[in-house]
């Protein structure tokens, strides 16, 4: 990855951290032109790279990606106001064309660390700015909910849930003692805002990522189970209120008449009945790419206005069902396939699995970040279903998914060149045990040298 990308990269990503806040407001359009900038020189990057690098050998998730833009673009032609959903979609696309393609394909493995502590240092800065400097507390029925620097606080506690999974992860798997014992008290700091952001889909986020952390990493995190313990104790201690608090949080209210489903899911209810509503009026293709039944038939060009509806996005599913209909409710599921598509391999997660046995020299550097931005990855499917979006290209959390997913197909793209060198040498090599009069020296060579930092894996 030249440094033209990486620039670019860093520049929308930080662009986009900074709207988040509240000193965003003058950034709004900025987050275009990064994306612009970006979209030309990691473009001009895949084109002039080698084709080995841009072609991996058995992947289907190359040919899911275009049939995907064919679909949602045919929801333009028959949109409520093609002019709004066209610019959707182009932002949209272009996002995608990004990171599913041009970055998924092109980083390297030993170019995928440095954006990866990019991305933990920008939310790492975002979270002290929100502690050191916070905003006045937002009021939700009996609670004070705490905003930080953020706009709002489910933002605020969805990018700290997205540190707390980082930082716990790098304290898990950290080398140098006093930066994991540095990584679990900011770890700390993110659960606590977190928790006053009052935020369910960021608690939904972290759940999920503890969850997925667990099966990758069930020998360490088994040992964690005391601390665990430990700290739930001293919560209860440190907030005696804090049984009512949760009932707050989690059901919005503290009325007993409705029942448990009722009360979670109350403050989504009518913006998926509206949805379905919606949906079934125009079942096919929808109103278009980004849209709901009250778009307009006449739009002025607000580029602020890009990644946003007049509805509040808090169902992935139901927006698009509404927006693009049956159509592009399969296209929806063909890009989280994608997504889902780049899990390690099962070497991988064997050796994730018996971390606590493999020798030190042993570098499982690139497994582990493999594995962190999988899980966040993932865990982020599963917010957008309710709360925010995945479909986004001005939304700091829709990019983070996608930047994920860029970063772990890449790197299993690398993982599967080898284990497949890995696999032809051991063929070979029993062949030439078989028959004594074969060459292994050249295939060998073709075969290894496919990865450039070989050692890794």
């Amino acid at each position: 990855m030249s440094k033209a990308v990486t620039l670019s990269l860093y520049g929308y990503l930080g662009t986009l951290a900074v709207t988040q806040t509240v000193y965003g407001s003058h950034f709004m359009n900025t987050r275009w032109f990064t994306l612009g900038i970006l979209v030309i020189a990691s473009g001009f990057y895949w084109f002039s790279a080698k084709p080995s690098v841009h072609n991996p050998s058995d992947d289907k998730s190359n040919l899911l990606i275009p049939i995907y833009f064919a679909i949602t673009f045919l929801t333009i032609v028959g949109a409520e106001n093609p002019l709004f959903s066209g610019m959707k979609w182009i932002s949209h696309a272009l996002m995608l064309l990004v990171f599913l393609v041009f970055l998924r394909q092109s980083l390297k493995a030993n170019q995928v660390n440095p954006v990866v502590l990019f991305l933990k240092g920008t939310i790492v800065t975002l979270l002290f700015a929100s502690w050191m400097k916070p905003e006045s507390l937002v009021s939700s029925l009996d609670l004070q909910l705490y905003r930080g620097a953020f706009g709002s606080p489910n933002s605020m506690g969805q990018v700290a849930a997205i540190g707390a999974l980082l930082l716990i992860h790098g304290a898990l798997t950290g080398k140098i003692q006093w930066l994991r014992y540095l990584e679990a008290s900011v770890a700390a700091l993110a659960l606590w805002l977190t928790w006053s952001s009052g935020a369910r889909s960021a608690m939904i986020v972290f759940l999920t990522g503890i969850v997925l952390m667990n099966y990758f990493y069930r020998a360490r995190l088994s040992k964690k189970t005391i601390g665990i313990t430990l700290l739930m104790a001293f919560l209860m201690v440190a907030m005696p209120d804090l049984p009512k608090t949760a009932r707050l949080v989690l059901l919005r209210g503290d009325r007993t008449s409705e029942s448990f489903s009722e009360q979670i899911f109350k403050t989504r209810k009518d913006v998926w009945s509206a949805a379905w509503e919606g949906f079934q009026n125009r079942p096919l293709l929808g109103w278009g790419f980004g849209a709901d039944d009250t778009i307009s038939k006449e739009w002025n060009v607000q580029f602020t206005a890009l990644g946003t509806v007049s509805r509040d996005n808090v169902n992935d599913t139901m927006i698009v069902l509404e927006s693009t209909g049956i159509v592009g409710l399969m296209a929806y599921l063909l890009l989280i396939l994608v997504a889902l598509k780049q899990i390690p391999t099962r070497y991988q997660r064997w050796m994730l699995h018996q971390t606590s046995s493999i020798p030190l020299q042993i570098d499982l550097s690139l497994y582990h970040l493999h594995a962190i931005t999988y899980i966040l990855a993932t865990s982020l499917i599963v917010m957008v279903q309710f709360d925010n979006t995945a479909l986004s290209a001005g939304n700091f959390i829709s990019v983070v998914l996608w930047l994920c997913v860029a970063v772990s197909g890449a790197i299993k793209r690398e993982a599967l060149g080898y284990e497949q060198a890995w696999l032809q040498y051991h063929y070979l090599m029993d062949r030439h045990l078989r028959r004594s009069s074969a060459d292994l020296s050249q295939p060998y060579g073709i075969y290894s040298n496919q990865l450039s930092v070989r050692n890794n894996f």
